[in-house]
């Protein structure tokens, strides 16, 4: 899995003085999964990622499913504020 973010997210995790950030699939669907993003502590099964400052923990199974890029972004839109996570 290859992880990009976006300059919005980096802000925001440096906003949040995240070090650790989890990838996990938010919810299943017919076209497949939604990932979220969220801090968390490193467990057994994880898979380390290092960009920069940040660590993002990956579950070793999750890399099975999800193949290629993610791109992770912080959406600024009205009320609307929250990380979005593209595969």
């Amino acid at each position: 899995m290859n992880i990009k973010l976006t300059e919005n997210a980096k802000e925001r995790f440096n906003e949040l003085d995240a070090n650790n950030v989890r990838i996990y699939i938010q919810s299943y669907s017919w076209c497949g999964v939604s990932l979220g993003v969220l801090p968390d502590i490193e467990r057994e099964n994880d898979e380390k990622i290092a960009i920069g400052q940040l660590t993002f923990l990956v579950e070793k199974s999750l890399l099975e499913i999800v193949k290629g890029e993610v791109k992770v972004d912080f959406i600024k839109s009205g009320l609307k504020r929250g990380f979005k996570v593209y595969q």
